[in-house]
């Protein structure tokens, strides 16, 4: 068999083939039409009851016209169904069937009304579901994002390793990896964009039972060492390397690990300005929670006095800020009498009864260092800092 003939038995055997495909998909389309016809028959619409009834209407007003205008040359035998009882009747059943095709048009009306708030409905609740989903992807990201910039640690769950009763999977620590100016390192390509993570060790490893041991023994999870990670159908996914190798999905979840101490911003603040870099401490008084001095021992708060190179006291109220501890006078006073000592900023430490001890005590301490707080008179101090001279005891 020659070549071109071989070429023309295949060209005709590939059209052959074309021809059946084609003619297949036209037979698989016309019985799923056929199917959509018979399982969901066309409804008349609501326009064709409308002309109806409007046909009817003019038909049956020539009607009435007509038997009206030639009732006395009717026959006999038309006459029982126009008059009395028997023409009751026959208004009765066209009015009826005019209700009746009235009654078809408002319930294709209201059909087609039901059918476009099922379909705004739908496309409604089809967007809300997208956005929603957005959402949760864009938490996802942006959660793990933050962890990656600003944490030392998390907890990750892999749900689909071994689930256990829960469900949950296993439960580890992973750590980020940020590069020398703090960001995420991160691993660009064409293809993808990959989140460098440190893998940690089980969470509570050293308090498991045996049985959860096992089941952390045997899990694929590498600890400490790198895996990439990746945002794809709808979650976190890592991997020990591109390629070929296995992703895990994980989540986020609550943080549980190593103790983080507390921190008061006042704290923090020092780290960047030290008050009391050039301060002197002179005294520590531990105060209990009625402002007296405790003796003994016993519940109490340390309040550190301090003074600075100009001779100013100031007190410190555990982890405040220095306050300044000054005498001053009423309003309107005259003269050198009346002095009060006057603890600068301490409200929502002490009032009252309490405060009135602390600043007994704090007098005391200073008499016995010898040590007198600065006189400001009450015209040099803000109106809101001044005493009324009817609190003057």
């Amino acid at each position: 068999m020659s070549r071109k003939k071989k070429k023309d038995m295949m060209r005709d055997s590939g059209a052959k083939k074309a021809f059946l495909r084609n003619k297949i998909d036209f037979l698989r389309q016309r019985i799923e039409m056929s199917q959509k016809t018979m399982t969901t028959p066309k409804k008349p619409k609501k326009e064709t009851y409308l002309w109806i009834f409007f046909v009817a209407l003019i038909f049956i007003s020539i009607l009435s016209y007509c038997v009206g205008a030639f009732h006395n040359h009717l026959p006999a035998f038309l006459l029982p169904l126009v008059d009395g009882f028997g023409g009751n009747i026959v208004s009765g059943i066209i009015g009826s069937l005019l209700f009746l095709v009235l009654a078809f048009y408002l319930n294709a009306q209201t059909e087609e009304n039901i059918d476009h708030i099922k379909e705004v409905t739908t496309k409604s609740e089809v967007t809300l579901n997208r956005r929603e989903k957005l959402l949760e992807t864009e938490r996802a990201i942006s959660a793990f994002e933050s962890f990656l910039k600003y944490e030392s640690f998390h907890n990750v769950r892999f749900p689909a390793i071994d689930p256990g009763n829960t469900g949950l999977g296993l439960e580890y620590i992973i750590y980020p990896v940020r590069d020398e100016s703090g960001l995420p390192r991160k691993r660009e390509s064409e293809m993808e964009s990959l989140f460098v993570i440190k893998m940690g060790h089980p969470v509570a490893i050293e308090v498991l039972e045996t049985q959860d041991r096992t089941r952390y023994e045997e899990s694929p999870i590498r600890e400490e060492e790198y895996y990439f990670c990746r945002y794809f159908n709808d979650s976190w996914h890592m991997t020990t390397g591109t390629g070929g190798h296995t992703w895990h999905e994980f989540y986020l979840s609550s943080k549980i690990g190593q103790v983080e101490y507390g921190v008061t911003a006042n704290e923090y603040m020092e780290t960047y300005s030290n008050e009391l870099e050039e301060m002197n401490l002179v005294a520590t008084l531990q105060i209990r929670g009625d402002g007296t001095q405790l003796s003994g021992v016993g519940g109490s708060t340390p309040h550190m006095l301090y003074t600075d190179k100009n001779g100013l006291v100031h007190l410190k109220i555990w982890k405040s800020k220095l306050k300044h501890v000054f005498y001053t006078n009423p309003v309107n006073s005259v003269g050198d009498d009346h002095w009060v000592l006057t603890i600068d900023n301490v409200r929502g430490y002490a009032h009252g009864k309490k405060l009135e001890n602390i600043k007994n005590e704090i007098s005391k301490t200073l008499a016995e260092l010898k040590i007198e707080p600065k006189k400001i008179p009450w015209y040099k101090l803000p109106d809101h800092k001044q005493i009324p001279r009817a609190n003057q005891a």
